[in-house]
Order: C-alpha cells, then structure tokens, then sequence
C-alpha cells in the first residue's frame, strides 16, 4: 500500500522544496525573535496630557 502513496520529484521541484523550507524557517525564526523582543522591550504607557478646559464661546 505504502508504495502507491509515494511518488518522486525531479530536481527542480527537489530545489524548490529545498528553498521554500529554508524560506518558511528563516520567517519563522524572525517572527520568533520579533515576539521575544517584544517580551524583553519595556512597555511604556504615555498619559494623554489633560487639556485645560476651555470656556464655553459665548453665543449672541
């Protein structure tokens, strides 16, 4: 059964498999790299400024 489920790739697809795995971890490892960043970098947390509030314009 098993070998009717197998099937061979010529050098070029063999190539292109090779490459797109090394694509698909080098993405991975970056996005990996980018979350620890994210976890190591200080979260700072501005608080708006409080406007003074303004006098109401007066109407005619």
């Amino acid at each position: 059964m098993i070998r009717f489920l197998t099937f061979r790739l010529d050098k070029y697809a063999a190539e292109y498999a090779i490459k797109r795995r090394a694509v698909r971890k080098a993405k991975q490892e970056e996005r990996a790299a980018q979350e620890a960043a994210e976890k190591e970098a200080p979260v700072v947390v501005e608080e708006a400024p409080v406007a003074a509030e303004e006098a109401p314009a007066a109407e005619a």
